[in-house]
């Protein structure tokens, strides 16, 4: 029963499955629940609704709406080289709507557990921090971006940050290190295998329900529980195994992920770090510990850039050229961003402690906007270039190709050095 077969005029029971900014009101992605047609006959439908232009901004996820139906398909405009048509349709979304005073806002009476943590999690931080440290750490610790204004997205945009604004693997695994590092006194028990196992995989859930489990966080979520099972068990754990494990089991789940964003972008980052990041610590082996965690943060990046850089290009049509850079000078201090953060909510009834934890995130969100900032008005920090799908899959195959090269031997190292002849003249004759 699809809610577009309802006779008109008919209203609509919806659920808000996720929300974002849209122009002067919000964009909402709705799950429908109910028709009422003719006001009085009521059945229960399924199906997705994009809404737009939603004048009021209470609305959260969560949320029940009821509204008149009057739905269309969704078309690309004409003004815009976005397919956002095909992007909608790959997420299960194929109509949409504009929606003025006409609806009505109401929450169900027993709110979701994870979303009144939520609540209670954007309350303190309102309390604790202006403005803008909000909107930041709201988008770092819970996901939620709405509070960032649009100049801020930008600059973060510009400088190649933009992705620690969204909360994805690369934070369940800051969450994954912050939680056995606590637990690393109670390695002396006996249970402490199981200890730890139900501490780590209680911890990165309850994480990615807060987080509204993104497909970049199930992808991490997976993968960890997986790995720290397996170490339980006292398996052996290969990185590429477990990857495609986790996807499996996502796709399993939900199919049409495969075509998402998100999806792509997530597992495109983790093929690159399984294959090139093991070569490029090969190449040079500092003996000083900085050095050694210096260089293998760069090696980290690259080859996390690398892997993403193809799919970048071809959905957004542009390339932040300093990003390596920039990711050099921030990730060092998310660790610590992420912890002092979490620790100043909940150390709000110890006054010297809480000054002390606010101190430290205020100093490290200066430091991180400041580098943002910096980087974003250069003139040079982007390079607009979209690549074909055709483009796309033969940088992949160099990539490939690049990552088997590079082992010391002579005719591999030939062919790693023909695979870099190859991609950079796919870049230049495309």
């Amino acid at each position: 029963n699809h809610f577009i077969k309802a006779l008109k005029p008919a209203y609509l029971d919806a659920e808000i499955l996720e929300t974002k900014p849209y122009r002067t009101g919000q964009r909402l992605i709705v799950r429908s629940l109910r028709v009422f047609e003719n006001s009085y006959e009521m059945y229960t439908c399924s199906g997705k609704l994009l809404l737009r232009s939603f004048d009021s901004n209470g609305a959260e996820v969560g949320d029940l709406l009821r509204f008149p139906l009057r739905p269309k398909l969704i078309v690309n405009d004409s003004k815009n080289d976005f397919d956002a048509k095909s992007y909608w349709n790959r997420q299960g979304v194929f109509h949409e709507q504009n929606l003025g005073e006409e609806l009505t806002l109401y929450s169900p009476e027993e709110i979701q557990v994870t979303f009144r943590i939520r609540d209670e999690l954007k309350r303190r931080l309102n309390m604790l921090y202006n403005v803008y440290e909000t909107g930041f750490l709201n988008a770092l610790l819970i996901g939620d971006k709405n509070s960032m204004s649009v100049e801020e997205k930008a600059s973060f945009k510009r400088a190649g940050l933009m992705h620690i604004l969204v909360v994805s693997g690369m934070y369940v695994g800051i969450v994954y290190l912050l939680i056995t590092f606590l637990i690393r006194p109670f390695r002396s028990l006996r249970s402490h295998k199981f200890l730890e196992v139900v501490v780590v995989l209680t911890g990165i859930w309850t994480y990615s329900f807060l987080t509204g489990n993104g497909v970049s966080v199930l992808r991490a979520c997976t993968m960890l529980s997986l790995y720290t099972v397996l170490r339980a068990l006292n398996r052996k754990v290969k990185g590429l195994d477990v990857l495609l494990i986790s996807a499996f089991f996502l796709l399993a789940w939900k199919p049409a992920e495969l075509f998402s964003l998100g999806f792509q972008l997530s597992y495109s980052a983790m093929v690159g770090i399984f294959l090139l990041y093991p070569r490029f610590t090969g190449f040079f082996r500092p003996r000083q510990k900085l050095l050694v965690y210096a260089w293998n943060l760069t090696c980290l990046s690259l080859a996390a850039q690398i892997g993403t850089l193809p799919l970048i290009s071809y959905y957004f049509g542009e390339i932040a050229v300093f990003s390596l850079i920039s990711n050099l000078l921030v990730s060092p201090v998310l660790v610590l961003l992420m912890a002092s953060a979490s620790l100043s909510i909940v150390a709000v009834e110890v006054p010297q402690i809480l000054m002390l934890l606010q101190s430290c995130t205020k100093g490290l969100l200066y430091y991180i906007s400041l580098i943002a900032s910096h980087i974003a008005q250069d003139d040079n920090a982007v390079i607009m270039y979209r690549a074909s799908v055709e483009h796309v899959l033969w940088i992949y195959l160099g990539i490939f190709l690049l990552a088997f090269g590079m082992k010391p031997s002579l005719l591999k190292w030939s062919l790693s050095a023909g695979s870099l002849l190859f991609i950079v003249g796919c870049i230049l004759n495309f």
